[in-house]
């Protein structure tokens, strides 16, 4: 991606903080980088309770290990 400057508009890296804060020092583009990522929850009040109990549940403990897992 280093060597694509004009080809792209911005890069949205994924991964672990040493590849997110390498793409952030080296990109020629703009950077849209999280590093710590917090993935928050919010369970609106006119939600179906159970579902979204079902769904916290998946998101926090099905693979916590994910940048996406969610963590408050």
């Amino acid at each position: 991606l280093k060597g694509l400057s004009g080809n792209l508009d911005v890069i949205i890296p994924r991964g672990g903080k040493s590849l997110v804060g390498r793409v952030q020092t080296e990109a020629r583009v703009p950077v849209f980088a999280h590093l710590e990522g917090i993935c928050h929850l919010y369970i609106d009040r006119s939600a179906d309770l159970d579902m979204a109990v079902k769904i916290a549940v998946n998101a926090k403990m099905r693979r916590t290990g994910v940048c996406g897992a969610a963590e408050t």
